[in-house]
């Protein structure tokens, strides 16, 4: 009589091939920061780096879900750049950035412009 093993190999996700966000969004204005879903993933990271003299690398988002809504207040004028990796229990894939990153700018010199298929 044989015994028989069934393996299963779970293997870390691929990146999520993209990452949407504004080129410019105002202060205490809310906006939308997408990426794509990986086949694979149970869950997703999302990463902000402030561009300016702080250079402050935060989390604002670990869920399940493909987007974000994000309000920015207080810093104005600097640049933020939005990176998403893709997670299951073997792993996190590498970062996919977003093509360019989001300028915060003061209210009133021009309305935010959400990332394309934002749901604000």
């Amino acid at each position: 009589m044989y015994n028989t093993v069934t393996v299963s190999v779970l293997h870390v996700p691929a990146a999520p091939a993209s990452v949407t966000a504004p080129t410019l969004a105002t202060v205490n204005v809310a906006f939308g920061v997408q990426w794509s879903a990986v086949s694979g993933a149970t869950s997703y990271q999302l990463q902000q780096t402030e561009s300016g003299g702080r250079n402050a690398v935060t989390t604002p988002y670990s869920g399940s879900a493909t987007s974000k809504v994000i309000t920015l207040g207080g810093l104005v004028d600097d640049d933020f750049q939005y990176a998403a990796r893709a997670c299951n229990s073997a792993g996190c894939s590498g970062w996919t950035n977003a093509p360019h990153s989001t300028y915060l700018q003061r209210k009133g010199t021009q309305n935010a412009v959400p990332a394309s298929g934002s749901t604000l």
